[in-house]
């Protein structure tokens, strides 16, 4: 099943589906939604240097950890790192790494990613090249031309 959702995240989807049942169905929904999601794309539009908006979003692949996450509702919240994280092995990206992307690129402007960005202050952060995650690192090598470097 494909289907939309007015949501800013990953995290926020899940817990709004959950939501729309009642409290006592709703550990049922979540082992359910663990069985048989697969992904959730995230997106929104950002207005771009050269014209058109640039569309980026977050990816979440559902791995045992973030269906764990999703099964156990005081964990929900950490699926944004699990995402973050999961950027090298399984493609996997919050919207601030797109942004960051975006940004280093030259798609967007650094005040125009701050404003997108869904926490500011780690963005800027990240921006001076110090990373809250303390597993990545923006790199520009020679070889492999700009990437996340994750660790």
């Amino acid at each position: 099943m494909l289907s939309t959702l007015h949501t800013a995240d990953a995290a926020e989807t899940i817990n709004r589906v959950i939501s729309v049942f009642p409290p006592h169905q709703q550990q049922q929904i979540r082992l359910q939604l663990a069985t048989v999601l697969q992904g959730i794309v995230s997106m929104r539009l950002v207005p771009a240097l050269t014209g058109p908006a640039a569309s980026r979003g977050g990816m979440l692949i559902a791995t045992t950890q973030v269906r764990e996450c999703i099964i156990a509702p005081e964990r929900t919240k950490e699926i944004t790192d699990i995402i973050a994280a999961g950027t090298s092995q399984y493609g996997t990206q919050t919207f601030d790494q797109a942004l960051m992307d975006l940004y280093h690129r030259e798609l967007i402007t650094y005040e125009e990613a701050l404003h997108q960005s869904t926490n500011p202050d780690d963005f800027a952060s990240r921006c001076e090249g110090f990373s809250p995650l303390r597993t990545c690192r923006w790199s520009r090598s020679p070889q492999e031309g700009p990437h996340w470097l994750w660790r």
